[in-house]
Parts: structure tokens; sequence; C-alpha cells
């Protein structure tokens, strides 16, 4: 694969004087942060047909290496499956038509799967069994009535087997995937659904109502006047769940890349002008609705830069982009829940199976940046970054308190202070300089680049480069990390940033007090 970049217009300019990143250590942007919040998501369908693979010991452990983590198993694919009849396996299809059997054994199976790796799970219903659908160009209309006999009986098989879901881990079960949007329902008729599965699990588990799963949803992909509506008409919910994939008008590479390397995008694109979903909104809404101090969580159920891209891959280098400047906004916005789509099928894959003999498991950059934020941030307050220039600046930055940096061996003390970085010119390094902390004790670095080719950063592919070391990272053969020590570098020496690169920065001896007030660490 060879880089691209002299096709786009990118950020070029060569860096002048040192970008400044301020840290406020003393004000959390948000309180708490949940270390299970880098998750990721598994289609229904591509689970089904993968149900081998998650048994493999390799892929387990690959999948290990990045908990504790949510994981969302569901999709359009999860409102066309029967629990509880046989039912021929229907071809994989992103946009099936006929329903495919969701047995009680591979619900153990799956929750065999979260138990040895450690993931939470969030479980989408079907909420489209019984009703008459027809189904058009890219859209599927349903009228009639919501049969709920095949959810009854997948809960009273929950309800009669709770040691399986709990050792499971099911956190949380959430009905359809995306169905006011494309009118395959109405938000009415939604809502509706919602208090009929309420009212169902209210009679499985009348003798304990206690150990019943808690109800999120309603995994909409648009954030408008439906989203509020479901939100003040579906209670107790234990989290709104919605979707987005901002980079919505992407059908080709060129127009793919344009967005995720530029900065003013990531600044503003990801977040606040979300072009699919409108995410920021769902925010206030639930902000305004105060749902937080009510227990109602914020969660993104699905995500990732785009959903289609003509002749690129949401598993290249470049999405490392969208990668960290989601999770760092989301997190800053008071989402607890950030589930990249997907764990290992089509474009969006995270883990694959190789067809190198040396290396069983191949992985998207993005699994490198997850890696690395699973050993760096802990479970504080989130912190705010703001960095000196325009929307234009190269270099973007995100804060939160440090935990423990895993393989490297270190226990961060309570105070310390993580910083995600990304320099997105593609021509030049950039040297950032630290504000508002101040320490002797040496700071940890892991720089993450794409391989050099004949046109600069290979972005366009998946290969990894930690500190400029001479290899890409790389699974071994049992799914295990490799080596992900950090650079040590005294605190006052600058940091250089190699174009096109994403970095992680622990500040040992920040002793920010708002990380300081948690005493966990994550």
């Amino acid at each position: 694969m060879i880089g691209i970049a002299a096709a786009l217009v990118l950020t070029t300019a060569s860096a002048s004087s040192a970008i400044q990143v301020t840290v406020d250590t003393n004000r959390a942007t948000q309180p708490s942060f949940d270390t299970r919040f880098a998750g990721v998501g598994w289609e229904t369908d591509a689970y089904l047909y993968q149900a081998g693979l998650s048994q493999k010991t390799e892929f387990r452990q690959a999948a290990r290496n990045l908990a504790p983590a949510w994981l969302r198993v569901g999709g359009i694919s999860a409102d066309w499956v029967n629990y509880t009849g046989t039912r021929p396996q229907r071809p994989l299809s992103w946009w099936p038509t006929t329903d495919s059997e969701f047995s009680m054994q591979t619900m153990m199976d799956l929750f065999d799967f979260c138990n040895s790796t450690g993931f939470d799970l969030v479980l989408d219903l079907s909420e489209l069994y019984g009703r008459n659908c027809s189904h058009g160009a890219g859209n599927t209309t349903c009228t009639g009535a919501w049969d709920t006999s095949n959810l009854k009986g997948l809960l009273a098989w929950l309800a009669a087997h709770p040691g399986a879901a709990s050792r499971g881990r099911l956190r949380a079960v959430e009905l359809g995937n995306e169905l006011t949007r494309g009118l395959h329902i109405t938000m009415p008729q939604q809502i509706e659904d919602y208090r009929a599965l309420m009212g169902a699990i209210g009679d499985a588990w009348r003798a304990d109502p206690a150990v019943a799963p808690p109800v999120s949803g309603p995994s909409t992909d648009i954030c408008d006047g439906t989203s509020l509506d479901f939100m003040r008409s579906v209670e107790p919910l234990a989290a709104f769940n919605y979707h987005s994939y901002p980079a919505r008008g992407c059908p080709s590479a060129q127009n793919y890349y344009g967005q995720v390397l530029s900065p003013s995008w990531l600044r503003r694109g990801v977040w606040q002008r979300d072009q699919h979903a409108n995410a920021s909104l769902c925010a206030a809404q639930w902000r305004s609705l105060g749902l937080g101090q009510r227990g109602t969580a914020l969660r993104v159920t699905e995500t990732n830069s785009c959903f289609a891209i003509q002749g690129a891959s949401m598993s290249s280098f470049a999405n490392t982009f969208w990668y960290v400047a989601s999770l760092g906004q989301m997190a800053q916005a008071g989402v607890s829940m950030h589930s990249r789509w997907n764990m290992a099928s089509g474009p969006f894959a995270l883990l694959l199976p190789s067809t190198d003999k040396g290396a069983v498991i191949t992985t998207a950059a993005d699994y490198w940046v997850a890696a690395l934020h699973k050993r760096t941030v802990g479970r504080g307050p989130v912190l705010n970054a703001s960095v000196a220039g325009d929307d234009d600046t190269p270099v973007l930055a995100y804060a939160h308190c440090s935990g423990s940096a895993g393989q490297s061996g270190a226990v961060y003390a309570p105070g310390a202070v993580t910083l995600m970085l990304v320099n997105t010119n593609n021509a030049s390094e950039e040297t950032v300089s630290f504000s508002g902390v101040s320490s002797a004790t040496p700071r940890h670095q892991w720089i993450l680049t794409a391989p050099d080719g004949p046109d600069g950063p290979m972005y366009a592919g998946n290969a990894t480069i930690l500190n400029d070391q001479a290899s890409p990272l790389a699974l071994g053969a049992d799914g295990s990390l490799p080596g992900l020590a950090p650079v040590v570098v005294a605190h006052s020496a600058s940091m250089i940033m190699p174009p096109l690169s994403v970095a992680f920065v622990v500040l040992q001896g920040a002793t920010a007090s708002a990380c300081m007030q948690d005493a966990g660490r994550g």
C-alpha cells in the first residue's frame, strides 16, 4: 500500500514555532470516567457467522488486551433473529430480510466470550419480529404489531439462567437498531415497544427484579425531536444510546481522507457538526433533562468515522485521527461508552484472521490507540486541554487523569496526567510545548506513525510504528501484545511530533489537583 498524500490538500505548512498545549489541572470537564469507555461493537450477523472465531484462544487474547471494555452486540441484523425456534442460517447480509436463528447455545457462547475477555455486554434485541416489512432500496418499512413471543422466550430463558447472564457480564439490553430515521417504524411505536419490553422484563423477573438486566436505548442514528421524545417518555432508562458516523458524505477515498486528516474537521466535524447523527444535540438534550443526575448514562453504542467508503478502509492509520478526536471529545461531553464499530467484519474490522503464517490476527491501526488508551488513562475526572491557534492548527490534544501503564510496568501516582495528541501536518514535524503543568519528573511518550513510503507516510494502510521502531506493531501468534514500553523524556525537553502522528504522553509529576481527588487508579 503506498501513500496517496500527493493527491490531497492537507496541512502542509512548515512548523515555525512550538505549539502550546495548556492543561487545566484544577478543574474537570467531567467528574468521572468509566475505564470501559473505549469499547467495541459486533454486528449480530457477523458474530453468528464468526462464532468459531470468538472461541479461538488467540482471538480471545487479542480482545482481552483491550479490557475492561464495553461490547455491544447488535446492529440492523439484530432485528432479524429468532431466539426460540429453529431457523436456517441465512446468507450473511448487512440488510437482512429474513430471520436467522440465535440459539441459546449461541447466547451461552457469547456469554463465555465476555466472561473470558472481561468485556461487559450490551445486547441489542429484535424489535421487528412478526411485523409486516416491505423491503425497498436501502430501506425497510414495517407495519403491524410487534410479536413479543420471540422476546419473551429469550427473557424467560435468561431469568431461568441468572448465573449464565451474570457470568456472561450482561450489563444492559436495548431494543431495535436505527429504526425511526428510515421509518422502519415510528418513534411513538418504538416508545410503546420499550414500555412493552419493560413490562415483559418485570414479568420475567417478578421473583427477583434486582437481577433483571437494565434497559437502555433506543440506538437511534439521529438526534432531533424524536430523540427528545424518547428521553421524555421512557423511564427508568439505564442509558440513552445513539450512533454516529460523522464523515457521512465520504463515498470516495479522497473525500474520506480529506476529512479525517483535516484539523478543522477533526475539531468541529466529529462532534459539534456531526453530519450523520447531529451527535452533540443528543448530549444537549440529555443534559437539559438532567438525565445524568437521575442515573441515565449517555452511550454511543455504534460509531466510526464513516459508514461506507469506496477504495478505503476504516482499518487504516488515517482512521486513528478520527478515533483519537472522537474518544477525546465524547469523553469531554459526558459519554460513558464509545463502541467502535466493528469487532471483526467488513471495512470497519478491528481484528481479523491474518493470511500471514507468522501472525494469526491482524489489527486495524485503531487497535493500538485502544491498547494505549487502556494502559494510560485512569478513571478519574476528564480534564481540558487547549491548543493555541485556530481550527487549522495541526495539533489537537485531549487530557485525562492517568492510570496504570500496563506493560511498561509503571503505576502512576495520583495527579499524573495523560495527553492524547495528533499531528495532522503531513509534510512537517511539529514541536509541542506544555503549559499549566510543571515537574522535574520525566514524562513517558508513545508516538504512533505510519511507515514511510515514496509519497510520505503510508496512512492508507493499517501498519503502525511505535516510537520509530524498525518494524510495525503486531500481535503474537497467541494474540498477546508486543512490548509497549514508552520512551522516557526529560519533562523540560521539547516534544517533537512527526508528520501525521498520534501520541500518548504521561506527565508523571503533574500533580493535577483534579486527579488527586480520585483514589482509584484505572
